[in-house]
This record gives C-alpha cells, sequence and structure tokens, in this order.
C-alpha cells in the first residue's frame, strides 16, 4: 500500500463505508465494487453487502463483518459469524474488515480461507465465479496504538521470564504466583498475560488461574519476537582442537562458566547429526576464548560466543551426562529457531522429543 496511513476509522460503520474506496483502488482496470441493493435482512452496523463485476459481467458478493479491534482469540467467533451470515444468505464469501489485523490473526484467517481487510493496507482477497485473488501488505505494526496501551509484542526481558516460567513450570498459575516464579514485577506480568490471552495462548478459569493452551505454539510465537540473534551479541571464533576436543575439555571442567546452547546442546535428550557449530553462552567472550584458545574467525567459524541479553537465558541449565552445562530444552529451542541453516529443523526434532518426554523436563 502506498502513500501515508490516515486517521483510524473511528466506528465499525466508518470502516464499512471506507471498504469500497480501499478495494476499489486494489483492483484491476475495469472492474468495480459497490454496495449491493438487496438482501437487506443482512446489513447491521457491523455488517454490509459488497459485490464486485468483472470487466467480462461476472459478479461476486461478498459479505463484509466489520469489528473495530481483532485479536487472535476472536477468530473462531468471527468464523462462526461468517458461517451463520453464509448459510442465512445467498453469499459465499467474507470479508472481515478491521482498523488493523495483527500477522497472527491475519494468518488465522488465511488459513479458514476467510478474506480481509484492515486500514493499513494489509489485504487477501480470494473468490470464485468470478475468480479472484488481491492480496497486498500493509504494516506488521498498530499505527494508532496509544502509549499506555497493552503490549503487542513478546520483545525484551519481562516477556522473556514470563514466558520461560509458564513453559517450564506446568501451572496453573494464579497472578502472584506468575510474579513469584518469574521474578517480574507485577505490572510486567500483567501486561504479557493479557497479550498472551489476545493471541489465545493462554487460558483464564473461574478461579482466575492462568494455564498454556499448547506449550509448542507458545514457544514458537516467543521465538518470533526474542530472536536470539538480534537479541543477543555474539562472536564467532575456532577451536583449533576441533568442536569435540573443546566439548570435552568443558565436560571436565569444575567451575561451568558457559551454557552450551543450540546444537551442541540438543545431544542432551536425542541423537543429532555431528555438531558443526558449538554456541555457548559466556560473560565474557574475549575471556572464554583466551582460556579456551580460540582464535577470532570472521569466515569458517566453528564456535560462537554469545553474551546473553537477559539473565534468564542461561536459567535452568543443568549438566548432561558428559559433564557439559546445557540451557534448559526450552531456551535451546528457541535458540535454534533463531538460527541460520539447520537450526529450525533441529529445534523441530528436540520439540518432538520433548512432546514425547515431558515430565522429563517440565516441573510440575
Amino acid at each position: 500500500m502506498s502513500g501515508n496511513i490516515g486517521e483510524a476509522p473511528a466506528t465499525e460503520s466508518e470502516m464499512l463505508r471506507g471498504t469500497v474506496s480501499q478495494l476499489q483502488s486494489r483492483l484491476p482496470i475495469g472492474w468495480k465494487a459497490y454496495f449491493s441493493e438487496g438482501l437487506q435482512g443482512i446489513r447491521s452496523e457491523s455488517n454490509e453487502v459488497l459485490e464486485v463485476l468483472s470487466p467480462g459481467g461476472q459478479k461476486c458478493t461478498l459479505g463484509l463483518l466489520a469489528k473495530h479491534i481483532v485479536e487472535l482469540r476472536d477468530v473462531p467467533r468471527l468464523v462462526e459469524d461468517a458461517t451463520k451470515m453464509t448459510s442465512l444468505s445467498s453469499i459465499e464469501n467474507i470479508l472481515v474488515v478491521s482498523r488493523y489485523l495483527p500477522a497472527s490473526v491475519r494468518e488465522a484467517f488465511s488459513s479458514r480461507n476467510i478474506s480481509y481487510l484492515d486500514f493499513t493496507g494489509n489485504l487477501r482477497i480470494e473468490t470464485r465465479s468470478p475468480d479472484m485473488y488481491i492480496c497486498d501488505r500493509g504494516s506488521n505494526n498498530n499505527p494508532w496504538k496509544k502509549p499506555g496501551r497493552p503490549m503487542g509484542t513478546l520483545r525484551g526481558e519481562p516477556a522473556a521470564k514470563v514466558v520461560r516460567a509458564l513453559l517450564d513450570y506446568a501451572g496453573p498459575w494464579k497472578i502472584r504466583e506468575l510474579v513469584e516464579l518469574s521474578e517480574s514485577a507485577t505490572g510486567s506480568v500483567y501486561r504479557v498475560v493479557e497479550f498472551l490471552e489476545r493471541e489465545n495462548l493462554i487460558t483464564k478459569d473461574e478461579a482466575s488461574r492462568y494455564a498454556v493452551r499448547d506449550w509448542q505454539k507458545l514457544l514458537l510465537r516467543w521465538s518470533q519476537d526474542y530472536g536470539f540473534l538480534s537479541t543477543n551479541k555474539t562472536s564467532t571464533w575456532i577451536a583449533p582442537r576441533g568442536i569435540d576436543g573443546l566439548l570435552e575439555m568443558l565436560g571436565q571442567e569444575d567451575q561451568k562458566d558457559y551454557v552450551a546452547t543450540g546444537s551442541c546442546a540438543t545431544s542432551s535428550w536425542e541423537t543429532v547429526s555431528p555438531t558443526r557449530l558449538a554456541t555457548f553462552y559466556v560473560s565474557d567472550p574475549e575471556y572464554f576464548a583466551q582460556k579456551y584458545n580460540l582464535r577470532p574467525a570472521p569466515e569458517g567459524a566453528n564456535v560462537v560466543l554469545v553474551k546473553p541479553a537477559f539473565k534468564v537465558l542461561v536459567e535452568g541449565a543443568s549438566n548432561n551426562n558428559d559433564g557439559l552445562r546445557v540451557a534448559a530444552p526450552t531456551q535451546v529451542v528457541a535458540d535454534l529457531l533463531g538460527s541460520p541453516g539447520r537450526g529450525p529443523t533441529e529445534a523441530e526434532a528436540l520439540m518432538d522429543w520433548m512432546a514425547a518426554h515431558e515430565q522429563l523436563w517440565r516441573k510440575s
């Protein structure tokens, strides 16, 4: 979408009125979009019927569902509303309209074959008879979000602390228990929990206890915002004796001044192919490199040293059978998902192991 994003539509009725111009500007030459004069019983302040006419005279009807704010937890209800609208009329295609739709919501609509449009320029419409596919990209952030509004990301230390607590412990928890467990400020915990509720990643029962719906989805969602390489400071090195020699040396150390993550840590839980790149969290990379005779390597490195941005990234570490100090499996997965090469594939394999052995790593 080109040009500046204007003011946000103030009401759902205003969104419906603006949908015609939003869609018309994206249609091919000769196509027309306009409100239908029929199907009066479908219309309301948040519903409308729009028709698109092709140059050849083919026409498709779109039932519009407008909602001021759409969060991931709203998707099932909107899908239900869409089903009702199609069952009560001849409308076959539904278009959800909102001021702004987060990426997670857009993905959820796409997976359910529901078209969407927001006023930052995000758009995906797919219809049959006539065949029409329009896709455009707008903003990945809400441009109308004001300071002090709920958080819209899982970046940063507070989110890392709360998410790691939710992942590493089975729950359910009350807010005060999460505050204590994550060692976070009460306000930070509330903001993270509210965000996870909006993303449909946790549930709240009648006793105000929170539980994780699916720890794998939560872990995947956090890894997207956490950003292993962008959040932490990394440097690359060569171990002259090779990775195996370095790992053996580290395993024999009494004082563990490192925490292994990535590929070299996954062997603690499952059989993997030989490690070609060893990754370690260390507080002082230069000191660690000097201690173990590592040489700087802008290219061809076999060791990555990572100075952790947050203390929680190395919490929950333990010694494996070879004496190597390794990060918690949830952290290893998040780091692998943010790593290049085969990292994401190794993360998936480790999550498979974790799903089959949850009692071995997730505390009650």
